[in-house]
């Protein structure tokens, strides 16, 4: 590490550092919609419900009637982004649907929802 830099540069945080929280929008927005509209289609939601609480924050979404709930943020985080925050909510959502009665056995690919 170069004279000046700080930890965070390279993609940690000291847990004693405070993470701030990202805004509900923030996280609805760049992380939710995003894996949500890559692997659903549009007639295959019934909810989408963020929950903030005791310093964590969750996704709660159901599909065809199942529901799932995934972490997006918590307080003990040491370090998040975005990026990361999606890949692994896409991830979890693939599983999901992999074990739903929806889309038993198949494995859905994220697709651009603008082409």
């Amino acid at each position: 590490m170069e004279n000046g830099a700080s930890q965070m540069d390279e993609g940690r945080c000291d847990r004693r550092d405070s993470l701030p929280q990202p805004s509900l929008m923030h996280l609805l927005r760049s992380v939710v919609l995003p894996s949500v509209e890559s692997l659903f289609q549009p007639d295959e939601i019934d909810e989408i419900r963020i929950v903030n609480a005791d310093g964590e924050c969750a996704v709660k979404i159901v599909a065809h009637g199942e529901a799932t709930e995934a972490y997006l943020w918590s307080k003990d985080l040491g370090y998040w982004n975005e990026h990361y925050a999606q890949e692994k909510l896409t991830s979890e959502l693939q599983d999901f649907i992999s074990e739903s009665t929806f889309g038993w056995g198949t494995f859905r690919e994220p697709q651009d929802p603008h082409s």
